[in-house]
């Protein structure tokens, strides 16, 4: 017996003079590299995932956890199948994902099958961290062929291989910095964490995922993903196929409302300001390009004073947010505190911003989605109004 615990403390010295050398012999770049040619031989997993996210603009973190069974679809890593559990609505719900569905189960064996084109953008957004962990798609490494990233060893001393990288700043980004737990006994991450503040409006976004209990390229995810049509359930609810409504049309009268400006207790309404062109801008204090189209507007607004009004359409923000951002951005045109109901069942909006141009006579000249966030798109911006408005 004694022949054998020396053989097996052989092998543990052995073992641990590997890692010694490892360690000693790679940068932290290598490790990171190797890392991903690792995750790239994964072809299925099954583990316990924890994820904490904070979006920029909100002060409460989103936590979710579930044991998740992925299989890749194809050799790009293009999608996954899984499932996770999640507390909706103070129920508990079980999340699957196929190629063309996603898939919510609820506590009380009820299903609602609905295609992978999320309604609700935030929690698609929860979704995709937990899906695409590293492992499994290779995005928290792609800043590897970024040039000027610094990396460093921050633990070597355990099981793991714990790295910090501070990358590179951006336009409106900045203190971009992530960690990885590395584990050695097969280079796969097991945690990663993200932060980035944006510039612009001194906000922090932060997310947290941690892998636990995990078994790769063995038949656990797979047999479970394939037996998952047996199970019987009482309930099936088919929705059809989400697709984007399309804008009011040009040429048409916009319909009217009437709503309270913010920070006044007066209510305006679309039809009073009949006699000058309309910028109507549905936006929320979170979402980036509506943060990028702020400058642009506020320009417009000062430029064309005597002839255009500006109007920052907002169905979502509370007073707080909506101050601080108004004042920090030194906001120079009408905010009006809008409802959702006008926005998505009136005016169709479904992504933001969503921009409505009304003529003197309120009928609509244009109607468009999104913002150009590039380093000239402000000043297209500006320029494409002007021409609209220039009579």
């Amino acid at each position: 017996m004694m022949q054998n615990m020396n053989k097996t403390t052989l092998v543990l010295f052995f073992i641990f003079t590997i890692n010694i050398s490892f360690s000693q012999n790679l940068t932290p770049k290598d490790i990171l590299l190797k890392s991903k040619q690792e995750c790239e031989k994964v072809k299925s997993a099954s583990f316990d995932a924890e994820v904490y996210f904070k979006f920029f603009n909100n002060k409460d973190t989103t936590h979710l956890t579930g044991r998740l069974n992925l299989v890749k679809l194809d050799t790009n890593q293009s999608g996954v199948l899984g499932r996770m559990l999640k507390v909706f609505d103070k129920k508990e719900w079980t999340f699957f994902q196929f190629i063309n569905h996603k898939v919510f189960c609820n506590s009380e064996t009820k299903i609602t099958i609905d295609t992978i084109y999320f309604k609700q953008a935030f929690e698609g957004n929860i979704h995709h961290e937990l899906f695409n962990v590293s492992f499994m798609k290779q995005e928290p490494f792609g800043f590897l062929s970024e040039a000027g990233n610094k990396y460093n060893f921050v633990d070597t001393a355990g099981s793991f291989y714990k790295i910090h990288v501070k990358l590179n700043d951006e336009d409106d980004l900045d203190n971009r910095n992530s960690i990885f737990c590395i584990d050695k006994r097969n280079l796969l991450p097991t945690v990663f964490t993200n932060t980035v503040r944006m510039k612009t409006q001194n906000q922090y976004q932060f997310r947290n995922i941690t892998i636990t209990n995990l078994s790769i390229n063995d038949d656990s995810a797979t047999y479970y993903l394939n037996h998952f049509n047996e199970k019987k359930f009482d309930t099936i609810n088919y929705e059809e196929r989400y697709v984007m409504p399309k804008l009011l049309d040009s040429s048409m009268l916009a319909p009217d409302w009437k709503f309270q400006v913010y920070g006044t207790k007066d209510s305006v309404s679309l039809s009073q300001f009949k006699g000058k062109y309309v910028l109507m801008d549905y936006w929320y204090v979170a979402c980036y390009p509506c943060q990028k189209a702020v400058p642009a507007l506020i320009k417009l607004q000062e430029k064309y004073k005597d002839k255009l009004i500006v109007l920052g359409m907002n169905p979502f923000d509370n007073d707080d947010k909506l101050k601080e951002f108004i004042s920090k951005n030194k906001i120079n045109y009408k905010i009006i505190k809008c409802n959702n109901q006008l926005a998505r069942s009136v005016y169709k909006v479904s992504a933001y911003p969503t921009m409505y141009i009304l003529d003197k006579e309120g009928k609509i000249i244009k109607a468009e989605h999104g913002f150009d966030t590039g380093e000239k798109g402000a000043d297209n911006f500006v320029n494409k109004i002007s021409e609209l408005i220039k009579n």
